[in-house]
């Protein structure tokens, strides 16, 4: 059941990466964007809860310090995604990005105990060796401040896979943890301050299509996080990394990003391959 989830998250997720390229290239303010964004999602989610209950929550004060560093890790992806989406192309993000995950597999190996075989040894190779490619022929990307942010929120985002797979089995409800997450976002990208005219502008400028986006990370968040909960977080994490390679082949479809085209193929199959090494 993990790998429908799994799947379903995928499907999900690249739907979303495409949609909010186009969104935050239309950003008036990427703060803003980013704060309208989480808080819309919070209150959903805490409607959502206030529906269905809170169910039952077991945590002492260690689990709890965790679910506090992945809800502050999820708020920093989120505070810094769209401004990084609105100066790199899709196509150019998820292979800059996606390798990050390698530190959320080491933390998973090492605190978890998830065990490392050559197989993984092999992928993680293949994940860095299709990065340092695009990077390296990709004059764009080489030293920019766009590409080290993408690199610094994407480990933030791979620390949140064995942080979930250690707290989350603990809520009953997993809505009520997605509800917490979500939560963190909206105030860390608010702080210290965001006007609030600047989000009604980001509001009305966007309209219906903030509250789809929104709508689709809430249900990839609960397909993600009920994944996670079946399995252990290497094997579900590689999984809901391959969307790298449908990103690619839209992001050529719809958004037009032609350039470096065999390049970049070559470095989505190079990662596809390494993640299904690693989640053997």
């Amino acid at each position: 059941m993990w790998l429908f989830y799994a799947l379903l998250t995928v499907c999900l997720t690249t739907t979303l990466v495409i949609t909010m390229r186009v969104l935050a290239v239309n950003s008036l303010d990427d703060r803003a964007f980013a704060f309208s964004y989480n808080l819309l999602g919070c209150l959903v989610m805490l409607t959502l809860v206030a529906i269905v209950g809170l169910g039952t929550i077991h945590l002492d004060g260690y689990l709890l310090l965790l679910m506090v560093l992945s809800g502050i890790c999820y708020g920093l992806f989120q505070r810094y995604q769209f401004v990084v989406r609105k100066n790199l192309e899709a196509s150019e993000l998820m292979p800059v990005i996606t390798p990050t995950v390698i530190v959320g597999y080491v933390l998973a190996i090492v605190w978890l105990h998830e065990p490392l075989t050559a197989a993984r040894l092999a992928g993680f190779a293949l994940l860095l060796a299709a990065m340092a490619m695009v990077v390296a022929r990709h004059s764009k990307l080489r030293l920019s401040r766009y590409t080290l942010l993408a690199v610094a929120i994407g480990v933030v985002l791979a620390i949140t896979s064995p942080l979930d797979r250690r707290v989350a089995p603990h809520f009953s409800q997993i809505l009520t943890y997605g509800t917490m997450i979500w939560l963190f976002s909206a105030i860390i990208t608010f702080l210290p301050y965001v006007k609030p005219a600047a989000v009604k502008k980001e509001v009305l400028h966007h309209g219906w299509r903030l509250f789809a986006i929104v709508g689709i990370n809430i249900v990839a968040t609960f397909t993600a996080l009920a994944a996670i909960r079946m399995a252990p977080s290497s094997q579900v994490q590689p999984i809901l990394s391959t969307n790298i390679v449908l990103v690619t082949i839209l992001s050529v479809f719809v958004l037009k990003e032609r350039d470096h085209l065999w390049l970049k193929f070559a470095a989505a199959v190079s990662m596809t391959v390494g993640l299904i090494l690693i989640s053997r």
